[in-house]
């Protein structure tokens, strides 16, 4: 190996160190506000959008786990422990594990509070999933954490998650949709435009990207909405897209079939088009809440894709 390559891998691990640190400190700030938010919501009594949705996510999670039997489970990147407290009011062996020291100490609390072993919630990174045999696990879960992994670290992740399972095991796991960003009629379109059709090789080598872009801005109403946030990991490049399109086939090159594919946390209209008549855009929100996760339009529509994957054999 050169100096220079050397050199180079030495930048590149340095620089993912510091973009971890970075999640790690912003997920350790919000921690208090997510355990504000999920504190004693019940699934069957929730008011405000925002919990409904949030719920009826949880509530897929706990549906594609069957009841008949306990089951072993992890949940990976459990935050402060919504998902994990249900699973263990219901009898299931489960742990749960998050790189967040602030939302371990919440996830803490929330299980003491509900008369359950507090231990049960581990401050660790994704070398926790190395504690366990393989072929030990019935399901590893995972809500809203892909997103929050580099590519790296995505690809160790199904590699752990495939030694653990069991051949029969399932991995119920969500992704944060790229083609929302074409419903949403803001900067994030401009962005799929550039990412996805001026680097479409048939046509880049004859579009000049630069007039491309500014044309297609002329296009979107609000091309700098939202405004760039602080406090937004998306805005600091440290979220990863996957297309809902394509998703069958990315998890299957890490050995996993998709069994059931849906979407949660859906828009009925671009999110732009909300201010002013809240009223309606929330009684359309809970009619989808009621509606059909399978429905093809939540392959632009909804902000996240949802998986139910089993290991496939060799």
């Amino acid at each position: 190996m050169s100096a220079l390559t050397k050199v180079n891998r030495k930048k590149v691990k340095s620089v993912c160190q510091a973009k971890k640190r970075q999640k790690i400190k912003m997920f350790d700030n919000w921690a208090k506000w997510y355990a504000d938010f999920y504190k004693g919501e019940q699934l069957e009594d929730i008011q405000r959008k925002e919990d409904r949705q949030s719920m009826h996510r949880f509530r897929m999670f706990l549906e594609a786990i069957s009841n008949h039997r306990k089951y072993r489970i992890v949940d990976v990147g459990c935050g402060t422990g919504y998902l994990l407290v249900r699973l263990l009011q219901l009898g299931h062996d489960a742990y749960g594990f998050d790189y967040s020291d602030n939302m371990i100490r919440q996830a803490k609390d929330f299980l003491k509070k509900s008369d359950l072993n507090a231990e049960r919630a581990v401050c660790a990174d994704l070398s926790f999933l190395d504690r366990f045999r393989s072929n030990s696990l019935d399901f590893v879960t995972a809500a809203g954490l892909v997103r929050y992994l580099n590519r790296e670290e995505e690809r160790k992740f199904y590699r752990k998650v495939r030694r653990v399972l069991k051949p029969s095991g399932r991995f119920v796991v969500t992704f944060t949709n790229e083609l929302f960003d074409v419903w949403s009629f803001n900067r994030y379109t401009v962005d799929f435009f550039k990412r996805n059709v001026l680097t479409f090789k048939p046509i880049e080598q004859y579009v000049d990207p630069e007039k491309a872009v500014s044309r297609f801005r002329q296009l979107i109403t609000h091309p700098e909405e939202p405004v760039v946030r602080a406090h937004s990991l998306r805005d600091k490049n440290l979220v990863i897209l996957h297309n809902p399109l394509t998703i069958e086939k990315h998890l299957l090159s890490y050995g996993f079939e998709v069994k059931d594919k849906r979407f949660s946390l859906w828009e009925p209209m671009p999110p732009l088009l909300k201010d002013g008549d809240e009223k309606s855009y929330d009684l359309a929100h809970a009619a989808l809440e009621m509606y059909d996760d399978h429905d093809w339009r939540g392959n632009f529509m909804a902000y996240e894709i949802f998986t139910n994957c089993k290991p496939r054999r060799q």
